[in-house]
Formats: C-alpha cells, structure tokens, sequence
C-alpha cells in the first residue's frame, strides 16, 4: 500500500505555525509523508550570498523543527511565485491533500483571486486553506456543504476522513430559492405558480438523494440540513450556528467550464470565512 503525500506550503519565518500544527495533525492520522514548501516575503532572485549563507548558518527561532514524517523540502520561494512550484509539486508526488495558508482579505482585494484560490483551480486535488489564527486542538466541529447539482449526489473519500476527527458533523445542502428558478413562457403569461412546485419537488428529491448518500457511506440522515438560498450566506449561517471551525465543499468533479455561482462561492468563503476552507471534488 502507498503512502499517502501531503503538500505543505509553509512560511518559512515560522509564523504559520497553526498550518505546521494542522498539516502534522492530518499527517499522523492518515499516516502520510509531508512534502514542504517554504514560503518567503523576499524574492529568492533578489537575495543576496550574504543573506542566504546567514539563513542557512542562522536558522529563524521560531522555525519549526522537521521530525521524520517530512520526505522532503524544496528551496524557499518568493510567495507572489509560489502557484507554479506548488501546481509542479503537487502534480509530481501525486498529492492527495495540499494544504495552504490564508487571510481574510478585505476592500478592494476581495474583487481579485487569492493565492489559496488560484492553487485550487490549479491543482486536481482537495485544497485546505488555513487560518493563522483559530484553535489549535484540530477539527471538532465540521460542516460539509454538499453539491446539488451533481446526481446522484455523494460524498469524497476526503470529506469523510475529515469527517472521522469531528465530535460533530453537519451536512447541508443548500438549493436556490424560487425567484432564481426559470420559468416557462406559460408561467409568465398565466401567472402560474409551476416554478414554486418545481422548487418543492426539486428540494424533495435533493434530501432524498442526499439522505441515500449519508446512509450508503455509514452516517445518520439527522445530520443532514437542507436550506434554500444563497449558496454562500447559507453554508456560512449554518456554520456560524454550529460553531463549525471547518467547512468542507463537496463539489462535483471540475468542468472545463465552470459556471460563475461556482467560482464566486469559492473565492467568496476563500476570502471572506475566518474559519479554515477545504475544498474538495469527486474523486
């Protein structure tokens, strides 16, 4: 059996030492190698002999320590460059996990992608963005919001491992209000209330499906919540309400052509949550 590898990009002041913490967690309990990317404010290119010599004869204090579990480390790299070397990286260890750090961005910053959102649209496997600041035990309480629109619906080996260091676990499926529902010619005329049934229907058959899917993989259909609204403010109220320190997005698996809701919820909880994000797709 393989050894699971994880990718870890990590400051290499030390400073994101909850990502060190979080990545070691995850480590021990899947039993896998951490692969290591250091991270630097200052451009590798523009770095002096001098300065470097004195880095590698002087290590940060706060820099952790690798134990046994680290397979390798690359050379630090500038983080306004880090997206290829972590793409290349994650691509040639065949990286089942890889794990970033990220900041609630604010103003302006929120209209452009994040580095945490440009490696998920990069990488074909699960992401974790994690906050510099939250608690320091691991995940107890865990939300996975679940994708609608992909039947049957399921949950990733991921979401479900994850799931497995969780003292409590929420499911929600979230489904679009009716005014964002199509309707047809016929409706618009007639006034017909066709595109509200359609809703009902529609949110029947996704906690149907949804409830056969938490069965199929072993887990009660009570933790299942199904919300209609937007996608965003619904996973993150349903998050707020149980005081969830991770959410997980169980997303079908990546299309050429993603649709805009998709890529603006993503980049919204990537920039918006103070809480840490894994993102996950069909496997």
């Amino acid at each position: 059996m393989n050894t699971p590898n994880v990718l870890v990009a990590l400051q290499a002041s030390g400073k994101c030492s909850r990502v060190w913490n979080i990545a070691n967690e995850i480590a021990e309990f899947r039993r896998a190698q951490l692969h290591v990317i250091k991270l630097t404010r200052r451009n590798p290119s523009t770095t002096t002999k001098a300065h470097t010599a004195k880095l590698h004869a002087e290590p940060h204090a706060n820099q952790p320590a690798w134990p046994d579990a680290v397979a390798d480390r690359t050379a630090a790299v500038a983080v306004n460059e880090a997206l290829e070397p972590i793409v290349n990286r994650a691509k040639a260890i065949n990286a089942e996990l890889v794990i970033v750090g990220a900041k609630r961005r604010r103003g302006l910053h929120r209209l452009f992608r994040s580095t945490p959102h440009r490696v998920c649209d990069s990488i074909p496997c699960p992401m974790l963005a994690v906050r510099s600041h939250g608690s320091a035990d691991g995940y107890r309480r865990i939300s996975i919001a679940m994708d609608p629109s992909h039947s049957p619906m399921n949950l990733t080996k991921t979401a479900l491992r994850f799931a497995k260091l969780a003292i409590k676990t929420k499911v929600v499926v979230v489904t679009p209000p009716p005014l964002r529902t199509v309707p047809n010619l016929e409706s618009l005329s007639g006034l017909d209330l066709s595109s509200m049934d359609d809703v009902v229907r529609f949110k029947r058959q996704v906690r149907s499906e949804a409830a056969d899917a938490l069965r199929h993989v072993g887990l009660h259909p009570k933790i299942l919540e199904v919300r209609t609204g937007d996608a965003f403010h619904e996973i993150v109220s349903s998050a707020r309400k149980m005081r969830a320190d991770l959410i997980i997005l169980n997303l079908g698996k990546r299309k050429s052509q993603k649709t805009w809701l998709l890529r603006s919820t993503v980049r919204r909880l990537l920039n918006r949550m103070s809480r840490d994000v894994l993102v996950c797709r069909d496997e």
